[in-house]
């Protein structure tokens, strides 16, 4: 679910990026993220990422920038070439080979050339990337041939999505410039939180405090789906999942399903996220929805 584009000159490696994150639990894909951070400054190399947003590393789940943190912390290489097989190493031996989508990884070399490749599984190798013009992840279908401006790119990429009725790409566009003096974001990624307003319909002024904005939304999904499973009949020591409790409830259902599918891929998403990427405005939209899906509930049985 993203949309990369890349393009190379002897000057620069410019890389642009979409902020999608989606998740599908039985009902259709939902949004969960409009913020997600895809592009990644390594020292003088840039790490683009496309496809399945959590990584299965070492039997449990993590976010990409989780992955290039901790592969940096055992220190970038100048060379081009040995910061390559690092990372290529590293991904093999930490990841799962059965990951749907891949990496970019891209730099200057020692001779002022820049160098360009695409990271995929089961074998994590490096493929060089020839291209002028390159391009990665579900939403490069709706890119017009012949594209060469970024923005433009994703902007008639954009219309046509839409005119398909799909959702594979979108949110906020991060851009980052890789020169022979290292990277420089033209488009800077920002942490504004996880864009909840964005996904989710405005509620009169939500107000109040929370400590901690991450556990707030992840304790609130949990009451929505616990409320949810007592109300279908459901309920015991097990939580049935949200498909099942829609597929198996009896009569006719008060509950907006898609608006519980779309607060519960928000909560996957916080739920995988830093906790200084959750900020407090999300955590009280994301309340205020549980507070209103709560109340239309029959009650518990």
């Amino acid at each position: 679910m993203t949309l990369l584009l890349g393009s190379r000159s002897r000057e620069q490696i410019l890389l642009s990026a979409d902020g999608l994150s989606t998740s599908d639990f039985g009902g259709g894909p939902s949004v969960g993220r409009s913020t997600l951070q895809k592009l990644f400054e390594c020292g003088r190399f840039a790490v683009g990422h496309y496809g399945d947003n959590w990584l299965r590393f070492e039997g449990k789940n993590i976010g990409m920038k989780q992955l290039v943190n901790y592969w940096k912390q055992s220190g970038v290489a100048d060379s081009i070439g040995d910061a390559l097989d690092s990372l290529c190493r590293y991904v093999s031996r930490h990841v799962d080979s059965k990951t749907r989508g891949g990496f970019w990884f891209a730099g200057f070399n020692d001779q002022r050339q820049p160098e360009c490749y695409r990271i995929e599984p089961p074998q994590w190798r490096p493929a060089v990337i020839q291209a002028a013009h390159f391009m990665s992840g579900d939403g490069a279908q709706f890119v017009p041939a012949g594209w060469s401006d970024h923005i433009a790119a994703f902007e008639a990429a954009y219309d046509l999505q839409k005119q398909s009725g799909m959702l594979v790409f979108g949110g906020h566009l991060h851009q980052l410039r890789i020169t022979q003096d290292g990277c420089h974001w033209t488009v800077p990624w920002q942490n504004i939180g996880l864009g909840t307003a964005e996904i989710l319909t405005s509620l009169p002024n939500p107000m109040g405090q929370v400590d901690s904005p991450r556990d707030c939304i992840i304790e609130e999904m949990n009451r929505l789906k616990d409320d949810i499973s007592r109300s279908s009949g459901l309920g015991g020591k097990r939580r049935p999942g949200l498909a099942k409790m829609e597929k198996e409830w009896k009569g006719d259902s008060p509950i907006d399903w898609q608006r519980a599918y779309q607060l519960v891929a928000i909560g996957d998403e916080a739920e995988h996220a830093e906790p200084a990427e959750v900020i407090e405005a999300n955590a009280l939209l994301f309340r205020s929805h549980v507070d209103a899906l709560v109340t239309s509930l029959p009650s518990k049985v």
